[in-house]
């Protein structure tokens, strides 16, 4: 399916929700509004208004409901069934994501002027007028990951750890997972979520963790300072860049018989 746009009209950024086919894009010519779109009818194109100029939609939640967009300083999250904001937020944010099905927004955010800690916020998407539950630190957090069930969060941090969250109780998940010399800059979970990855850089490029029991599986070294962090869908291959670098990803049963040993 597509979504017809105008001539003249040129879209400078756009995300995708696969489960119920939602498209939202931003328009050079509207700086304070982007539009929406099912490509079930493609011809029905929604605008959602914002009160911050420049705001580009990056990401919807799960099930479609929620839509989260960002300028230069700035989050805010719509409630797309009722055209609605139900999350503003502003600050040095470094990361959020959707969790626990798109009902929690999850936010890291830089404090103080040396930016020296961070807050992790913790907002509840169907309470807007709630205040959110907020966690401190000091570890420069660089970037987060949700399991895919949606029930826990991973946060790749300055200090070297991997920090985990509950998000629907709002509080971090002790200990932390400690492995890394250097930073941590960025985490993924494996499709079947009882695995996390941890990308760094050099002889530690990446840790493979079993989250079951909080045990570093493996390390495998590779090259540059790794941004970014993917599994294969099958989860049989790591991807970690930039420069991307690929891995295979041993099996449960390569691991056991591994320990074994």
């Amino acid at each position: 399916g597509a979504v017809t746009l105008g001539s003249l009209t040129r879209p400078i950024g756009a995300t995708y929700n696969p489960t119920r086919q939602l498209l939202a894009w931003a328009e050079v010519s509207s700086s304070n509004a982007f539009f929406w779109a099912s490509l079930a009818t493609p011809s029905r194109q929604m605008e959602l208004q914002g009160d911050v100029p420049g705001l580009v939609p990056f990401r919807f939640s799960e099930d479609g409901k929620y839509l989260a967009a960002s300028a230069k300083n700035s989050l805010r999250v719509w409630n797309v069934e009722i055209g609605q904001v139900v999350a503003s937020i502003g600050g040095r944010i470094r990361d959020s994501a959707f969790a626990a099905r798109g009902r929690v927004l999850v936010v890291a955010i830089l404090k103080g002027k040396d930016n020296a800690h961070e807050t992790i916020e913790f907002y509840d998407l169907a309470h807007p007028d709630q205040a959110p539950r907020r966690v401190p630190g000091r570890q420069f957090p660089h970037s987060l990951a949700v399991s895919p069930d949606g029930l826990l969060v991973a946060m790749a941090t300055g200090s070297g750890q991997v920090r985990l969250f509950d998000p629907v109780k709002g509080e971090p998940i002790e200990p932390p997972l400690h492995g890394h010399l250097n930073a941590v800059y960025s985490v993924a979970f494996s499709p079947d979520g009882r695995r996390l990855i941890s990308a760094s850089g050099g002889r530690e490029a990446v840790k493979l963790w079993d989250l079951g029991t909080r045990q570093e599986l493996l390390t495998l070294s590779g090259a540059g300072g790794l941004l970014s962090a993917r599994w294969s869908a099958d989860g049989d291959v790591i991807f970690a860049g930039d420069p991307w670098q690929a891995w295979r990803a041993p099996s449960w049963e390569e691991i056991a018989a591994a320990e074994a040993k």
